[in-house]
């Protein structure tokens, strides 16, 4: 699920009709307090949120902040998408934590894109190529599991399930 912060509603239906029809689920806010009330109460957070830096109330960059600052959040991919084009804003988004930096107007094909090329990084990231706890060693690219140097044989439930224990220890 890809969240969309943009207080205009024309871009923020085009931006969410656009990644649905690109095989992408969406979702709307049309100001900060709404993400974030969302945010905080969900269970499964968004995979990526493309962020307007203007909008009413709190601002995107502010929001980028407390994203980042939260250890519940911070892994979430970020697309700023804004007016904003002077290279002060962008480099500070940058260096808080945005993944990419769009400038309107811009292109809905070119926002499908950037999103295709933040989501591959990220989840390159969150592949790890060996895993190791204890006497077990996890392959999540290879789908194998050893225990005591010995292959061990799971279903792919078994695996998945596995490997989520591993990664929330």
């Amino acid at each position: 699920m890809i969240w969309c912060v943009e207080d205009d509603v024309s871009i923020r239906d085009i931006e969410i009709y656009t990644l649905e029809q690109t095989g992408f689920t969406a979702k709307g806010f049309c100001d900060g307090d709404s993400f974030w009330v969302e945010l905080a109460t969900t269970d499964e957070l968004p995979e990526l949120v493309i962020l307007d830096i203007m909008l009413p109330g709190e601002d995107g960059v502010s929001l980028l902040k407390k994203i980042k600052a939260s250890s519940r959040t911070r892994d979430i991919p970020v697309i700023m998408a804004t007016a904003k084009s002077v290279e002060y804003d962008k480099i500070k988004s940058l260096d808080m934590g945005a993944d990419d930096y769009l400038v309107k107007p811009f292109g809905m094909m070119e926002l499908v894109s950037r999103v295709k090329a933040v989501l591959r990084r990220s989840r390159r990231d969150d592949k790890k190529d060996e895993i190791i706890v204890g006497d077990l060693k996890l392959y999540p690219n290879k789908h194998k599991v050893k225990s005591c140097g010995n292959e061990v044989t799971l279903t792919n439930k078994e695996f998945k399930l596995l490997c989520l224990l591993v990664e929330s220890k």
